[in-house]
C-alpha cells in the first residue's frame, strides 16, 4: 500500500483491510508517519510525534476493537493519555504529564486505535483559531494563508491532509464543527452526557464541552460514537445508551421529516453569498427527497448569550490557570499565556457569584428556546460559519492595552456565531462538507437535532454523503502531493 491508496480510506475502511490481512497495523502506522512528515512542514499541526512507537519494533499489543490497527492523532487537550504530555497549547502548562488515561482516550485505545502523537490546539481551547505561543500558527491545507479554525485545528488539518483518517477533538463552542467546516471534513458534536469527560477532569464549564473526533466519513462517526459512549461513575451528565447501536441505526431510512432552516445569524452577522447558497442547496435537496422544509429558527438574544458564555468560560479558566500556576511554580500567569487568554483570566477574576448565576439563567433561556423549536421540527439546517476560513493571525491586544471587546470578539468568534448555542443547549450537531465557495474553499453546512437524537442526525448525514460525496476531494496540501523545497505543495 502507498500513500495514494492509504488516504482513500476512512478509519472503518482501513480497519477492514487489517482484518482481512491485506495490510498490517505497522504498515498503516508507517504510512501515517510518512504522511505527517510530508504535510506538516506546510501545516504546523503536530506538537509531538511519537517516533519511538514506530522505532521500538511495534511490539505494542493493540486491542481487537472495531478500529484495530488504525492510526490516529490526539488533540493536545481534553483526551489525555497516561504517561504523555498534554500541554493545552500553552507555555503555562509546559511539562504537564498525564497521570492516567482520560476515560475517552481509554475508549479510543479499546477501540483499537494506535495513537501517533499530539495535534495542535488553541490555548486552553479558547479561540476559534489554532495559534499560540507554544506551537505557533497552524495552517489550513486548502490554503495555508488561512486558519484551520480552532480549537481542534491541528486535528482537522491532519485529517483533511490525509495523514490520518481520524483525530480526537473537543467541542465547547464549535471547536470540532468549525475546523471541520474550514477543512472540508466531518465534525460531530454529540449530545451532552453522551461521552464522559472523566475521571480526572472537572466540569468547570457546566457541560458545555464534549469530546469526540474529526473524521472523513459519517460511518466513522457512527461506529466511533458506539465506542466512546461509555459513562463513568459520578459523571454530572450521563445519557442512557440508545436502543440500537449507532453503527446499525445510522443506515436506517429517516422517513419524511419536518425541517427548519435559517441562513442569517441571530446576532446580525451577515452570512456571505456562499454560506447562504450552501444552505439553500441543502434545503433544495431535502425538499426533493420529500421532507417538509420551513424557514424558521430559535429566538435567541445572542448578545446576552455571548456575554454569559464569556462569563462562564472566564470563570472556569481562573480555576484551571491558578491550578497550573501553582503546580509548575509559574505565579505570573500573564507571562506564560496569550494576552487574550490573560484578558479572559482577568474577566473571570472579576465575576461575582450573582453574575455567574445570572449567566447560567441565560443559558437556561437559550436551552428552552432550542428545545421549543425541536418540539415542532425534527432537524434544523443552518450555516456552520458565515464565511469560509479567514486568514491566519488575529487581534490579540498587547499586555496592558485597553481591549476593544467588539473587535476582539469579531476577530476570534464571529465565525463561531452558529455553533455555541448547541453547546449550551446540549443538542447534537454536525458539520458536513457539502459545498465550496467561489475560491474553492470548503463551506460546511450544520445540521442540529433534538437532544439525544444522534441516530437521526447520522441518518440524514448519510443521505447527504451519498448525494454530495466528498470522498476523494483533496486540498492542495495533501499526502498524495509532493512538497517542494520551500514547504509548499507542488
Amino acid at each position: 500500500m502507498n500513500l495514494d491508496e492509504y488516504s482513500q480510506y476512512d478509519a472503518c475502511g482501513l480497519a477492514e483491510l487489517v482484518q482481512k490481512g491485506d495490510v498490517t497495523p505497522k504498515e498503516l502506522a508507517q504510512l501515517a508517519a510518512k504522511g505527517v512528515e510530508r504535510v506538516n512542514p506546510a501545516l504546523n499541526a503536530i506538537v509531538e510525534f511519537y517516533q519511538d512507537r514506530l522505532d521500538n519494533g511495534f511490539d505494542q499489543t493493540l486491542p481487537d476493537g472495531p478500529f484495530h490497527g488504525v492510526p490516529m492523532l490526539n488533540k493536545d487537550l481534553s483526551a489525555g493519555e497516561a504517561g504523555c504530555l498534554e500541554e493545552m497549547g500553552s507555555p503555562l502548562a509546559k511539562g504537564r504529564v498525564m497521570q492516567e488515561d482520560s476515560l475517552v482516550f481509554s475508549q479510543f485505545r479499546k477501540a483499537g486505535f494506535f495513537n501517533l502523537g499530539r495535534a495542535t490546539t488553541a490555548e486552553y481551547g479558547l479561540l476559534g483559531i489554532t495559534e499560540n505561543r507554544a506551537t505557533g500558527i497552524t495552517r489550513n491545507p486548502w490554503d495555508t494563508n488561512c486558519t484551520p479554525g480552532g480549537s481542534s485545528g491541528g486535528s482537522a488539518a491532519m485529517v483533511a491532509a490525509g495523514a490520518v483518517p481520524l483525530a480526537s477533538g473537543g467541542d465547547a463552542g464549535g471547536s470540532i464543527r468549525v475546523p471541520a467546516a474550514y477543512c472540508g471534513i466531518v465534525g460531530l458534536k454529540p449530545s451532552r452526557g453522551r461521552i464522559s469527560q472523566g475521571p480526572a477532569r472537572s466540569d468547570a464549564h457546566v457541560g458545555i464541552s464534549t469530546p469526540f473526533a474529526l473524521t472523513r466519513s459519517v460511518r466513522d462517526c457512527a461506529v466511533l460514537l458506539d465506542c466512546l459512549s461509555v459513562g463513568h461513575a459520578g459523571d454530572p451528565y450521563r445519557m442512557p445508551l440508545p436502543g440500537a447501536p449507532f453503527q446499525t441505526s445510522w443506515q436506517d431510512n429517516t422517513g419524511p421529516l419536518k425541517v427548519a432552516y435559517l441562513t442569517e445569524s441571530w446576532y446580525g452577522y451577515d452570512t456571505n453569498a456562499a454560506a447562504h447558497a450552501s444552505v439553500m442547496k441543502t434545503v433544495d435537496f431535502l425538499r426533493q427527497e420529500g421532507h417538509e422544509v420551513v424557514q424558521d429558527g430559535p429566538q435567541i438574544d445572542y448578545q446576552a448569550f455571548i456575554n454569559a458564555a464569556l462569563n462562564v468560560w472566564s470563570a472556569g479558566l481562573v480555576v484551571n490557570l491558578k491550578s497550573l500556576a501553582e503546580r509548575f511554580d509559574r505565579p505570573n500567569i500573564s507571562d506564560h499565556v496569550l494576552s487574550s487568554t490573560a484578558r479572559f483570566f482577568e474577566r473571570g477574576c472579576e465575576i461575582s457569584a450573582e453574575t455567574y448565576i445570572r449567566s447560567l439563567m441565560v443559558f437556561q433561556e437559550v436551552t428552552a428556546a432550542i428545545g421549543s423549536l425541536f418540539e415542532t421540527y425534527d432537524l434544523l439546517v443552518l450555516p456552520m460559519t458565515p464565511r469560509s476560513a479567514p486568514p491566519v493571525s488575529f487581534y490579540d491586544p498587547e499586555p496592558g492595552a485597553e481591549i476593544d471587546f467588539a473587535q476582539w470578539h469579531n476577530s476570534v468568534y464571529a465565525n463561531d456565531v452558529f455553533a455555541g448555542v448547541f453547546n449550551v443547549s446540549g443538542n447534537p450537531a454536525i458539520s458536513l462538507p457539502l459545498h465550496y465557495d467561489e475560491t474553492g474553499m470548503p463551506m460546511g453546512v450544520q445540521i442540529a437535532a433534538p437532544f439525544g437524537d444522534e441516530a437521526r442526525l447520522l441518518q440524514i448525514s448519510r443521505q447527504f454523503e451519498q448525494a454530495f460525496p466528498w470522498a476523494g476531494k483533496t486540498p492542495p496540501v495533501h499526502v498524495t502531493k509532493p512538497l517542494s523545497s520551500n514547504g509548499d505543495m507542488t
